[in-house]
């Protein structure tokens, strides 16, 4: 786990944009033990900041990355499951890499394809990327919502971060209760998105994206929506789940992919047994569990 946050379009010079980075970061410490990054942009009066937990190329995957111009610089809580086949193909179009961090094909991939780069990535992960030659902010949220990214515009500017608190650290957000949310939350047990707990705070949506070309221009799409196909005349049963068992092998493989030793969570279940079961089929050495 690590965490992200940013400001964009700050009311104010690179000095107290710097500041507010840092306390960003601090308020967010326990995301990422290992390291902190920040990127300032004194013409866009913008910047990025992470603090990072190394699971992958820790010697040369600091964030934030860039492409090889420094023209997008991007920072990203979570995991890309197929960097390896995305590195190649950029690879063979002439891009050059500083290490092997699955984050690292972000600002090439959107150096080569734009918005549309999104559609082309397989993980769990909330972006923000920084396009320094157009003055543009994306922000992007995985398609199940696995990672969060919160986000507020506010007359110092828009303002995102991967938990409510560092937001609240900035100084740019006021803490007050969205009482008509917190109603929703009581009587359905969450609140749904983009609404929060908060007033003038915004969750973006899984599957979604947004774009600032400043800060009072602000649009928000999907880059992803749920797919349902009719069954295929003639296959039984037993071939959806030898198609299943497919997936899972290949998706448990993907997650193994890391330059520490992976670990599984027990709870007893179908779930998380079947998870261990193929795991451990692909582990030279005996998988660690904790129950």
């Amino acid at each position: 786990m690590c965490g992200i946050a940013g400001i964009f379009g700050f009311d104010g010079n690179p000095d107290a944009l710097a500041d507010r980075l840092a306390v960003m970061n601090r308020a967010m410490v326990h995301r990422g033990p290992d390291e902190e990054g920040t990127h300032v942009d004194a013409a866009l009066n913008a910047g990025l900041a992470v603090r990072r937990l190394t699971i992958v190329d820790p010697e040369n995957g600091s964030q934030p990355l860039y492409n090889e111009d420094r023209s997008v610089a991007v920072v990203c809580n979570g995991e890309i499951y197929n960097h390896r086949a995305l590195r190649r193909e950029l690879e063979e179009k002439g891009h050059r890499f500083r290490g092997h961090s699955d984050c690292e094909v972000l600002a090439h991939l959107y150096e080569e394809e734009g918005e549309g780069f999104l559609g082309r990535l397989n993980g769990m992960y909330a972006l923000a990327l920084l396009d320094i030659e157009r003055g543009r902010l994306l922000l992007a949220r995985d398609p199940l919502g696995m990672k969060h990214l919160y986000w507020a515009r506010t007359p110092g500017g828009l303002v995102f971060a991967s938990e409510v608190r560092s937001l609240f650290a900035a100084g740019l957000v006021t803490p007050r209760a969205d009482w008509k949310n917190l109603g929703a939350y009581f009587s359905i047990g969450w609140v749904q998105s983009p609404a929060t707990a908060y007033e003038g705070i915004q969750r973006l949506p899984a599957g979604g994206f947004l774009v600032a070309d400043g800060p009072d221009s602000v649009r928000e799409a999907r880059h992803w929506v749920p797919r349902f196909v009719a069954a295929e005349p003639g296959r039984t049963l037993e071939d959806y789940a030898e198609e299943l068992k497919g997936l899972l092998v290949s998706a448990v493989a993907s997650h193994l992919d890391a330059d520490f030793p992976a670990g599984i969570y027990l709870s007893g279940g179908w779930d998380s047994s079947l998870l261990a079961l193929y795991a451990s089929r692909q582990q030279s050495q005996p998988l660690r569990s904790y129950s």
